[in-house]
Parts: structure tokens; sequence; C-alpha cells
């Protein structure tokens, strides 16, 4: 009887255990990952560098993301994204779920949500600050490779971070939105309807010059491009329109200031698989006045040549007639002796942002 007592009394000291020991495991594992709502902590990134970051960059070793994803679905497309293979690998991330959602976004209003993709780089000091550098290379280029997002306003995009903390840990979370804005769409639009209208637009006039310049050579094609831009746009000189510096008032506006000729040579041209980019820099005209300017560089036969299509622009000068045609082409795949007189590339994009390198282009002017 003793020993039967015995083992019963064993038997319950040892469920005791497990059940206490279950208990305290539970209530550890709760704490741990239990989220101390108010500790929870909210910064907002926007597309404008602040004063502190630019002149006080600490410099801390990072570990590079395990997953970039990718944007290069087809290899016909990779002329496309010059810019983006010189970005950071965090930049990356960034630019590839803008890409990914390009659809989604057409809305204004839709949240691109990052996860903790950023939790390593956001547990160093510095970390907001850095992701701050990221998403500014990122978004910037990613408007630059992808003229046809003309509908994004980036000034009204904003990066935020959600911080989580408990006792035991900090929960980084990262997503896009609009911010207090009621969208991030640029102005003239308010919904994706309007959106889609205007692409509409525009790829009624891209799909009638692809099909015009099909069985031509390259040279001719990228020709008949830039005389197309030439012939069909006004330079706007009020500076007060909405879409003067993108595709839509280019090419269904017909005016537009120097960026939106550069950008609607470079979407023209990416549709007729021709390799090129966007330049952004300082040009002086014959005047002897320097001002910010935008053209393009453009591949040929195995070699980069400059093009500036708003200079190739009669109009621009106030010439007619025979010397406009004679003008038209002083801007027409220029080597680097003839564009480097008086075109000067930045290297950055804007103020304080991202250094990026240019194609070099070759030293002699193209020649037919």
């Amino acid at each position: 009887m003793k020993k039967v007592i015995k083992v019963l009394v064993s038997i319950i000291t040892t469920i005791l255990s497990i059940v206490i020991l279950s208990v305290l495991g539970l209530i550890i594992y709760t704490e741990i990952n239990k989220e101390d709502k108010f500790a929870a902590d909210l910064i907002q990134i926007g597309y404008e560098k602040v004063t502190e970051f630019l002149f006080g960059k600490q410099e801390v070793k990072e570990e590079k993301p395990k997953d970039l994803g990718s944007i290069i679905t087809n290899p016909e497309e990779i002329t496309k994204y010059y810019f983006y293979e010189q970005l950071e690998d965090y930049s990356k991330i960034i630019y590839n779920k803008l890409l990914e959602n390009k659809e989604n976004m057409k809305t204004g209003t839709y949240t691109i949500n990052f996860g903790e993709s950023f939790s390593v780089l956001l547990e160093q000091p510095n970390g907001s600050d850095l992701l701050q550098d990221y998403y500014q290379s990122a978004i910037e280029t990613y408007l630059y490779d992808n003229p046809d997002v003309f509908y994004l306003n980036p000034k009204k995009m904003y990066i935020n971070i959600q911080t989580t903390k408990s006792k035991f840990k900090t929960k980084y979370e990262v997503y896009l939105n609009s911010g207090n804005e009621a969208n991030y769409l640029a102005d003239g639009y308010t919904t994706k309807e309007e959106v889609e209208i205007a692409e509409q637009k525009i790829q009624e006039i891209k799909n009638q010059i692809i099909s015009s310049i099909e069985n031509k050579s390259e040279y001719e094609k990228i020709k008949y491009i830039h005389d197309y831009l030439v012939e069909q746009i006004e330079y706007d000189e009020t500076l007060s329109k909405n879409n003067i510096y993108d595709i839509y008032g280019a090419l269904v506006n017909k005016e537009c200031v120097c960026e939106g000729y550069a950008k609607s040579f470079k979407y023209l041209l990416d549709e007729a698989r021709i390799e090129n980019v966007i330049v952004i820099g300082k040009g002086t005209n014959s005047d002897g006045q320097t001002e910010s300017h935008a053209w393009n560089y453009v591949k040929l036969e195995g070699a980069w040549y400059a093009v500036d299509v708003t200079w190739d622009d009669p109009i621009v000068k106030g010439f007619v007639g025979y010397v406009a045609q004679k003008l038209k082409y002083k801007y027409f795949l220029l080597g680097s002796k003839d564009i480097s007189k008086d075109h000067i590339p930045r290297t950055q994009f804007v103020e304080g942002g991202k250094e990026y390198t240019y194609p070099i282009l070759n030293e002699n002017n193209y020649i037919d």
C-alpha cells in the first residue's frame, strides 16, 4: 500500500512539475512576443532629405539583405534599367516593390508593405537615416528608369517605419503610402480611372509611332522618333501647367519642358528596344546662359551618342523656315567632343543624392 501511495505521489509531483514548467514557459513566450502598444513608434520618411543626414552621416558596416527579388522578367527589358543596376541592395528592394506594384499604385492610395525586410538595417544606430538614403535613391532611379509612371508624385509618397518594442525585442515593419496626403498621384489625377484614360491616350500615340518604324534600321528608328518629337512638341515657357515635365505633356498635350522631351524620347526608344538613358545636368545656350537641362544618351551600333531633342526643336530657338531645318540635327547623335562644349552632365539627380555614372560616349559624332 505504501508503495502505491509513493508511486501516486511521484506521478502527481511529476505532473505538477510539468504543468508549472509549461505555464512558466508560456508566460515567458508570451512576454517575449507580446507587443507593447505604448512603446510603438512611427517614423515617416519623405522624398526630400533632411539636413542632419546630409551632413552628419554615420558610417556603419551593414549586413546585406538575403533576398532582393528580381525585376528582370523579360531579357529584352534589361536595357530599360540602366540606373537600377547601380543601386545598393536595400534600394533595389524598394525599387523592385515599386515595379511589382506599378498597377496597384495607379490608385494613388495603395499601401506597399515591405514587412520586416529592413529589420537588420534598422537595428543599427542610424538605421532610419540609412533607409531614408536608400529610399531617396530608389524612388528617383525608378522615376528616371520608368517614364511611363508619369502619374506619381514622389513628394506625396512616404516610407513609414513602425517600431514596436516589447520587454525582450524590437520589431520593425516598413510600408509605403501617401502619409497624410489624400493620394500620391500627380496633379490632375485623383483616381485610377483617370490615370488609365491618360495611359490609353499615350499608348495610342506610341502604337502609331512604333508601327511606323517597325521595319526600319536602328538609326532610322532613332531619327524618326527624334523628328516626331521635334515637329509635334512646343516648348512650354509658362512652367505653370500640369504634365509639362512628363510624357503625357509631351505626347498628348504636345507641350512640355526639356524633361518632358527627354522622358518621351526614352519612353519611345524603350518601346523600340533601343538602349538609352536620360541625362540630367547643365546646358549653356548660344547667349551664354547656363541652366538646368535634360537630354539623352543613345546606344547605336555598339557605341553611345548624345541627343538633345529639346535644343533640336527650332521653335525653342526662335528660328523658322530653311534655317530651322538646318539646325534640326545640331544635337543629334553627337560624340563627347561636341556635346561637351555646352552640355555638362550632373552625377546626382538631386542635390545630396546618390552619385550615378553614365555610359561613356563615343568621342566623335555618328556618321550615317
